[in-house]
């Protein structure tokens, strides 16, 4: 699935897994790429043990991801402000090399 800018992207649920699929990108860049059998809540777990990546804002960007891709709950923009600002902390943890 390709996805906008989470930024610029008008469907702030399209946005929330957008940051999801970036936050995949920049682990497998460290290592910790996301098997196609694992849940999104394995995967977590696996790449907070393989990364230094901040639990906080992984756990945060997993949840939100959760129902904005399984859910028909609304998705609003405080979501995506939230998914946003978990992916800069993961993504500044995971470029900085913060392999474990």
């Amino acid at each position: 699935m390709t996805v906008a800018d989470p930024g610029t992207e008008p469907d702030p649920r399209r946005a929330v897994i957008g940051c999801y699929l970036q936050m995949l990108e920049v682990a497998a860049s460290n290592g910790a790429e996301r098997r196609r059998s694992e849940t999104p809540a394995e995967y977590l777990r696996r790449m907070l043990a393989a990364t230094a990546a901040a639990t906080g804002p992984a756990t945060s960007l997993t949840g939100l991801f959760e129902r904005a891709y399984y859910s028909e709950q609304p998705v609003g923009e405080s979501m995506r402000s939230d998914a946003m600002a978990a992916l800069d902390v993961l993504r500044s943890d995971l470029l900085a090399g913060a392999v474990a």
